[in-house]
């Protein structure tokens, strides 16, 4: 919890060792509150400008009074691992501002921003060899694997081409996926790339005529098997690997096209290579989701945004020892068929579609009215599970949803997609970060 007192004194000083708070008591050097403090000049002068460097001049004589309490934070300590995520520090640096590492402000005070807000930059990559839009992108063996989709003819696809992350440079002449599809999903495990579902042809995706076959690749002698089928078919699904299993949540089944309830959105089900099969696991929450991703870290599955009617800005987690969905904070902004991924521990949603905030009558009923949808966004959106916060950071240059990512040598890499009226693109960018402590500003009286 945060501090009732935000300079509350405690004769513990704090460390940053990778942006992760340790306890090092008596430490020398420049201590947690005091570099909390600079961060926090840092803000004042990028947020007001000139006049904050004024105030951050006033300020010098008022820094010189908390010279004592600079490494004097109050930090609450436990043995348990989920308490040592809730690690609070406080460091005041006036009366009406303070920097904590958490998200949830003191009593008194209201969130004024991150200093993570607006971090990294996008730079070009090398195009992909084609046009394409719903395909997917895994990293796998040290490189990524980047299959199907469709074409700017909206033609469906077989194609698996392989991306070098640290060469920047295309293989094309891999095996191509045993069945084209499209809005599909795709996850590593034990050196192979499975993909699950989708649709095989444009009209099929239309229909809701999904597939339920699995096929794997293995990456390193470049062979294409298959494996048990779904248990449920569908599409706009994700998966994820952990501890040696592959796990399928939500999508859309048959009945996406209307004529009975569906099944996908809330579906879960989860493979192990060992025996060959698919069985059930703890159902989806929140009537399920389809248009969606999915990421592991350490041991929790994370599916952030989708769409079941709405477009969601939901972040549901599932414990895969505890078989057991939460419901976490949520995103700043609702979004599907966005791109998910994970770099140094921290999540990222990238991209999507949104609700225009207009209707129009619908293409099979003219007398009802339908969302205007297919909206590209910009946004990026970042997750610290420690600290269980969003933060905006720097935006993709180009909006695009229904596009693929992957994380690989210290970068998220994007491809193709679908942007502002045009089917499928061929523009890829690559998302470059470091590691900021988690520090957040509060403003007093707000």
């Amino acid at each position: 919890m945060p501090l009732d007192n935000p300079t509350k004194e405690a004769s513990v000083s704090l460390e940053m060792d990778g942006g992760n708070p340790t306890q090092r008591p008596g430490s020398a050097g420049l201590g947690g509150a005091q570099r909390l403090v600079l961060l926090a000049m840092v803000f004042i002068a990028f947020a007001f400008g000139l006049g904050g460097v004024i105030v951050g001049a006033v300020l010098t004589g008022r820094l010189n009074d908390l010279e004592s309490k600079l490494d004097t934070l109050q930090a609450t300590s436990a043995h348990t691992h989920d308490k040592v995520h809730s690690l609070q520090a406080t460091a005041a640096i006036t009366d009406g501002l303070v920097v904590t590492q958490s998200a949830v402000p003191p009593a008194g005070y209201a969130f004024g921003g991150s200093l993570n807000a607006g971090a990294g930059e996008w730079a070009p990559a090398v195009h992909l060899p084609e046009e394409r839009s719903d395909l997917q992108a895994v990293a796998c063996n040290g490189v990524i694997i980047v299959l199907g989709g469709i074409n700017l003819a909206s033609v469906v696809q077989k194609t698996a081409w392989e991306f070098d992350p640290v060469a920047e440079v295309w293989a094309t002449d891999l095996p191509p996926m045993p069945t084209g599809r499209f809005r599909f999903s795709a996850a590593c495990l034990d050196g192979s790339v499975y993909v699950a579902g989708g649709y095989d042809s444009y009209a099929n995706g239309t229909d809701g005529a999904c597939l339920d076959t699995v096929d794997r690749y293995d990456v390193a002698g470049q062979t294409w098997s298959s494996v048990a089928p779904l248990a449920i078919g569908r599409g706009d699904l994700a998966l994820a690997a952990s501890g040696g299993k592959l796990y399928a949540f939500g999508g859309y089944g048959m009945y996406y096209g209307g004529g009975g309830v569906d099944p996908g959105p809330t579906a879960a089900e989860v493979f192990d290579p060992a025996t060959g099969a698919w069985a059930a696991v703890a159902s989806m929450p929140n009537g399920g989701k389809g248009d969606i991703s999915a990421v592991e870290i350490d041991g929790v599955i994370y599916v952030p945004g989708g769409w079941n009617g709405v477009f969601s800005d939901q972040l549901v987690a599932y414990d895969v020892s505890g078989n057991s969905w939460s419901t976490l904070a949520k995103m700043q902004a609702p979004r599907g068929d966005k791109a998910v991924e994970v770099l140094d521990g921290r999540l990222y949603v990238i991209g999507g579609e949104t609700w225009s905030g207009k209707k129009e009558p619908c293409s099979w009923d003219n007398t009802t009215d339908c969302n205007i949808n297919q909206i590209p966004i910009h946004g990026v959106e970042q997750f610290t599970p420690a600290t269980g916060a969003w933060v905006p950071v720097s935006p993709l240059p180009d909006a695009r949803f229904r596009f693929a990512a992957a994380a690989a040598n210290g970068a998220i890499f994007v491809f193709g997609g679908h942007a502002h009226a045009e089917v499928a693109v061929n523009t890829a960018w690559s998302f470059h970060t470091v590691n900021h402590p988690d520090a957040f500003f509060h403003l007093k009286g707000r």
